[in-house]
């Protein structure tokens, strides 16, 4: 269902333009149609009404998450929970979420593949030049001591 909002935008001078950054945060994901719009000055300065319908867009249908470790083989899931442990620790140190260290999908390659290189970690799919650059040599070490 369709409902109406009202919104008053100021004319920014530095940025040539009224500052719409908060209204199109909040109206992200819903279609809009201008009802009213009204320009008037407050303070020397212009202003702008504008009424709006808003009707939010249906939500996209998420994927089921893929569980990678029950693909894995018995003899590499040992590598990719070990693979897990280094990961959860470098975000914790960083203060970011786990898979903006490296994802699932990457980890599995990794110990399905275990590479022995960095150029051969960038075979693996998901992990790219600024993951082996910044993490090659630790995700490495990790595959070393798993063999061991």
């Amino acid at each position: 269902m369709a409902n109406l909002k009202c919104y008053t935008l100021s004319y920014d001078p530095m940025g040539d333009g009224f500052d719409t950054g908060l209204l199109d945060t909040e109206l992200a994901g819903s279609e809009v149609t201008v009802e009213h719009a009204e320009l008037f000055s407050y303070d020397g300065l212009p202003r702008l009404n504008l009424v709006l319908q808003v009707q939010p867009r249906e939500r996209p249908i998420r994927r089921p998450a893929v569980d990678y470790r029950a693909k894995l083989r018995d003899s590499e899931q040992p590598l990719y929970d070990a693979l897990r442990v280094w990961r959860r620790r470098q975000a914790v140190s960083r203060a970011i979420p786990p898979y903006l260290v490296v994802s699932n999908r990457a980890l599995a390659g990794i110990a399905s593949t275990r590479p022995e290189t960095v150029e051969a970690m960038l075979e693996v799919p998901g992990v790219g030049e600024i993951t082996a650059k910044r993490y090659g040599d630790e995700l490495l070490e990790v595959v070393r001591a798993a063999a061991a």
